[in-house]
């Protein structure tokens, strides 16, 4: 697969772009973009890229930051042509209002889960990320987050596919049953 950009002399530097780009890199998601291109040859290919914040309460203006921020860097992609072999790209963006609420990011995981999108920025509170997070490992939706920090992230992964975490993620503190293994417990302990 070959990503470029009509302007040769300009690269985009978006965190965004480099998202997008490492999602179309992954196994499956190569697989999708190569479907992608036989549904739209020759044509512009919209892919959705979901923004799951806080747009309303207390902490809605963290949630419009990180919604700015998002739409930048897609106008920024989007300004520089972006391709993928002889197909046209174009990034659009979706928001989800999660409230800062673990059980609304619950819900928008699970919708943002049987939508199209391909990533989701978000979500701005660690604990709404640990409720949605499983949503996205299933449907394999990357996800990246500006700010959640909660060790407990890796794990929420773990208890949502029922895998082994790798010892990195044990070592971070993280529970489960890798966690429980490094600490010399039984792997299916409590």
């Amino acid at each position: 697969m070959r990503f470029r950009s009509k302007r040769r002399n300009r690269r985009p530097g978006s965190w965004l772009l480099a998202v997008a780009m490492i999602c179309w890199t992954t196994s499956d998601l190569a697989t999708a973009a190569e479907s992608i291109q036989v549904e739209a040859r020759g044509g512009v290919r919209s892919v959705e890229i979901a923004v799951a914040a806080p747009f309303s309460g207390p902490l809605s203006h963290l949630g419009r930051d990180i919604a700015r921020g998002a739409q930048m860097a897609v106008d920024e992609a989007n300004a520089s042509g972006l391709h993928i072999n002889d197909l046209a790209i174009r990034l659009t963006l979706r928001e989800y209002d999660d409230q800062a609420d673990p059980r609304a990011g619950a819900r928008i995981g699970a919708t943002i889960g049987v939508s199209e999108a391909i990533a989701v920025i978000g979500h701005l509170n660690s604990g709404v990320s640990i409720a949605a997070t499983g949503f996205y490992h299933r449907a394999r939706i990357a996800q990246v987050s500006p700010a959640s920090t909660n060790p407990r992230l890796p794990a929420a992964v773990s208890d949502a596919t029922g895998r082994e975490k790798d010892p990195a993620q044990a070592a971070l503190g993280t529970t489960g049953p890798a966690a429980r293994t490094a600490a010399g417990g039984a792997a299916g302990g409590a």
